[in-house]
């Protein structure tokens, strides 16, 4: 898992010398793992690290315990925890989105405010990122989840595994190659002891029946390898996503006219005879 995490990195050029790294830390297998990998670059790669934990609220006093699970680990190795507490359940309320939905938002929009913080230390943000502990088995989840709802292209490439998160700071995704069981098994291996949220294995949200019904069904009845044709699908789709990109960017600078703050100009019958 050390060599994949590390082949990752240097593949995608994920992290540079003297990075600044956000970690958000939720004390569960996939965020200890992402931790302690981090830690065994840090010297090498004169990192600083900067782990942030989402209390959203959702299961009271285990919450709490994840909290100080967090900050007791984070502690042990000199490195201060940033705590967010929300109560996601109110917040999935008041803005008519799912509980997983507002989940998703306060972790992002936390992750964002402690870049922010950073950058405004004199950091430039090309040296601050963000990074996220998705790993293999959440690609092949998130394409499904995509599929089910209706998507395109974009959608079927899965998640980057680097991507601006809109202010100049990018969010990296340095599990993205490694699997679920292999997690587990390097922290069982190196006595990391994270902890264990219970609804994960309970078929509550979309994403827990994709993992815990629908995938288990397709490989039963249908491919037993489909976790691979998935990941060879958004390969193909990222790749056909890369190239449509670039043939955009190459369409727009011919067709650019005049361009100024928050207004430009594009030929308009050139456009009309594009595909």
């Amino acid at each position: 898992i050390e060599d994949d995490f590390r082949a990752t990195l240097r593949k995608h050029a994920l992290i540079k010398k003297g990075d600044h790294v956000v970690i958000g830390l939720s004390g569960g297998p996939d965020s200890v793992c992402l931790f302690h990998l981090l830690l065994s670059i840090k010297e090498s790669k004169q990192l600083t690290i900067h782990p942030v934990h989402i209390n959203h609220g959702f299961r009271s006093r285990a919450a709490d315990e994840d909290q100080s699970y967090v900050e007791a680990l984070t502690s042990s190795h000199g490195i201060p925890c940033r705590s967010f507490v929300y109560d996601c359940n109110r917040i999935a309320s008041d803005e008519k989105i799912s509980s997983e939905e507002a989940g998703r938002r306060v972790r992002y929009h936390s992750f964002a405010l402690v870049a922010e913080e950073i950058a405004g230390t004199g950091v430039p943000k090309s040296q601050i990122k963000i990074a996220v502990a998705h790993h293999l088995n959440d690609q092949v989840e998130t394409v499904l989840f995509r599929l089910l709802r209706g998507t395109g292209t974009d959608g079927l490439a899965g998640m980057e595994y680097s991507r601006d998160n809109g202010s100049g700071v990018a969010i990296i995704r340095p599990l993205l190659d490694v699997k679920r069981e292999d997690i587990e098994q390097f922290c069982k291996e190196n006595n990391l002891a994270p902890r264990t949220d219970l609804t994960n294995n309970q078929p509550l949200y979309t994403r827990n029946k994709i993992r815990l019904e629908l995938i288990p069904y397709i490989k039963e009845n249908y491919n037993a390898n489909f976790e691979e044709a998935i990941l060879r699908l958004c390969k193909i789709a990222g790749d056909d996503r890369a190239y449509l990109g670039k043939i955009a960017d190459l369409f727009f600078a011919e067709l650019l006219r005049n361009a100024e703050p928050g207004r430009c100009a594009l030929d308009a019958s050139g456009l009309r005879e594009l595909d």
